[in-house]
């Protein structure tokens, strides 16, 4: 039985750090491809202004490198070349790296190029994996399982901290239901549900929680209202063209748009949002 001391509820005494940079303090929004298709679209995404220090407040540059496709005849990423062009992305312009591994030896691999290792909704429960990201000294970005429960979600980023590695983030990534006007059904009251009981930062997927571009948006001001800590959001400069994802994908434009929308919405609940913290820490 694990020694390891149950973690304190609130939120305010958990502190991640990715490389320098706060990942729970404020809203961030991490721009991504569902998978890097090659060179000149991560260019493209860049030069276009898709980085910090611009009005698009994206922190990190979430690039597919291996990615589990349901259909083994679909492609499948660039493997290795993917993450070197994905350096390159991070040495001009500072955008951390978030990288799937889907198993040991691509764990090994992430960890020499990315800045943050994601666990996908297929590897939820993956438990030889998880133990072994739970020895890495990168953060860890954990999708919940397409129909896994908070119980189980929950329990999976216990293998990672049980192991040492208590760099977690949650993302709510929608689950699979009747629901036929989406790809998935994204579980929004997972959002108060795990801060209630977790001191574990969460994210969401607005695109793959939803599988419509059009949707995106609406359900990204929805998951900052609820208390998302961030967004995780599928950028393409050009949607119709990409080889994963694209119907799901937002344009730059459409992104920006987006990323004004959300920072009004934290804007204006985060003064609420801290009194509430204040109270519990008073109580």
């Amino acid at each position: 039985m694990s020694t390891r001391p149950k973690p304190k509820r609130l939120r305010e005494d958990f502190n991640l750090h990715l490389l320098r940079s706060d990942v729970v303090r404020d809203v961030f929004s991490d721009h991504r491809q569902s998978i890097v298709t090659h060179r000149q679209v991560g260019w493209d995404l860049e030069f276009t202004g898709v980085h910090p220090g611009t009005l698009i407040p994206s922190q990190r540059n979430r690039g597919g490198a291996f990615e589990p496709r349901t259909s083994p005849y679909a492609f499948a990423g660039l493997g290795e070349e993917a993450l070197k062009i994905l350096v390159e992305i991070r040495e001009r312009f500072g955008l951390k790296i978030v990288s799937e591994a889907l198993d040991e030896p691509g764990v090994d691999l992430v960890e020499k190029y990315a800045d943050m290792i994601q666990i996908g909704a297929r590897n939820m429960q993956n438990y030889t994996l998880l133990r072994r990201v739970g020895r890495s000294k990168l953060p860890v970005l954990l999708k919940r399982g397409m129909a896994a429960t908070l119980e189980e979600w929950l329990l999976a980023a216990e293998y990672i901290m049980a192991e040492g590695n208590y760099q977690v983030v949650l993302c709510e990534r929608g689950v699979r239901t009747f629901a036929q006007h989406t790809r998935n059904t994204l579980d929004l009251a997972a959002v108060p549900a795990v801060r209630r009981i977790s001191h574990l930062p969460i994210i969401i997927d607005a695109s793959h929680g939803t599988g419509k571009n059009y949707m995106v948006t609406p359900l990204a001001r929805a998951g900052v209202a609820v208390g998302a800590d961030g967004l995780m959001i599928e950028v393409h400069c050009k949607p119709e063209e990409a080889l994963s994802d694209g119907a799901q994908a937002l344009t730059l434009d459409e992104f920006e748009h987006m990323a004004n929308e959300v920072r009004a919405i934290h804007d204006m609940i985060a003064p609420v949002e801290e009194q509430r913290r204040f109270r519990a820490v008073s109580s």
